[in-house]
């Protein structure tokens, strides 16, 4: 007993601090996709969606009193094993601000200090909201409305990284949750800081999400996303808008979709969207496709899907996806 009383003693004193926990997670996305353009022929794409080839690594620290402190970075990568994804550029001047395919070690790199009664404050290189949960194929595949393949519709709203900028989130309030991220480096003369404010709510069967915000050089963007937990289908869409400085859309998208659960471990994929901003014949677009789940981590899929657009016909995609 003596010597359990002594072990324990000495155990005590020499105990290390807390240590902060550390959480890696990611997944990688690969396919195969026949663009539908005529005499193209089917490649292996170097992603199928900006964050789906990615590793997160996130570090939290319990402070007490229901407040945590930590550290959130995203590394994204393509096929090539190259750096991936997309990036807001914002130089010190207006002809240097654009959106460009990020060469920066991380996409996303950031410290916050949060409180269950609070909410949450961020602050660095913060990957902005997106509305890909009102997608079937979450942005992680060619044939759906939001994040498609390039030069098809895409009703991706923001989903962008900005550098220095600043973001507050609310605690869940009755089912609503709101965030406010903006830059925090100074603007030029007539003009404003990319900002965006994400508004959410969830009850049940019942998601939605409006966001909105300005891009540096005056151009508004704004989404609206719903869906709705039906039992034997998740019925979703929503809209995506982007106007200039003078008004005029440049794009003005109107999308629905379902996700349908054929059987344990499959599951079937519909969207079509239109986009009232382009020509009668560019307008429009429509995907299906299915998930198989082959294990908790690893699922493959195939799609098919028809762009209204010159030289184009029906394209497809067969993909594979793996997250840890």
């Amino acid at each position: 007993m003596k010597k359990q009383l002594i072990a324990a003693a000495v155990a005590g004193a020499f105990a290390l601090p807390a240590m902060a926990q550390v959480t890696i997670s990611g997944s990688i996305s690969m396919g195969v996709v026949d663009s539908g353009v005529a005499g193209a022929k089917p490649v292996v794409v170097e992603r199928l969606g900006g964050g789906a080839n990615a590793i997160n690594l996130t570090t939290s620290e319990d402070l007490g009193g229901g407040m945590s402190s930590g550290a959130q970075f995203q590394i994204r990568f393509d096929a090539n094993g190259q750096h991936g994804g997309t990036s807001s550029d914002l130089g010190p001047t207006a002809a240097t601000r654009t959106t460009t395919n990020s060469t920066t070690l991380f996409h996303g790199a950031n410290v916050f200090l949060a409180s269950s009664s609070m909410g949450r404050i961020e602050l660095g290189k913060i990957i902005e909201d997106n509305n890909c949960a009102y997608d079937p194929w979450g942005c992680t595949g060619g044939a759906g409305s939001t994040a498609g393949l390039g030069g098809t519709n895409n009703a991706l709203v923001f989903a962008l990284s900005q550098d220095r900028s600043i973001r507050y989130t609310s605690p869940v309030i009755n089912g609503f949750r709101v965030s406010y991220q903006s830059t925090v480096q100074s603007a030029p003369a007539g003009s404003a800081e990319r900002s965006l404010i994400n508004l959410t709510y969830s009850a049940g069967p019942l998601s939605a999400q409006y966001m909105m915000g300005e891009q540096s050089n005056k151009t508004e963007e704004s989404g609206l996303g719903l869906s709705y937990n039906l039992g034997f289908m998740t019925a979703m869409g929503g809209t995506a808008v982007t106007k200039t400085l003078a008004g005029a859309k440049t794009r003005d998208m109107t999308y629905i979709g379902a996700t349908v659960p054929l059987r344990p471990g499959l599951t079937g994929l519909a969207s079509w969207s239109k986009d009232s901003s382009k020509a009668s014949n560019t307008d429009s677009k429509w995907g299906v496709g299915v998930n198989y789940a082959l294990s908790k981590r690893t699922t493959v899929g195939a799609d098919v899907f028809e762009q209204e657009a010159a030289n184009r016909s029906t394209g497809f995609v067969l993909r594979a996806r793996h997250t840890f």
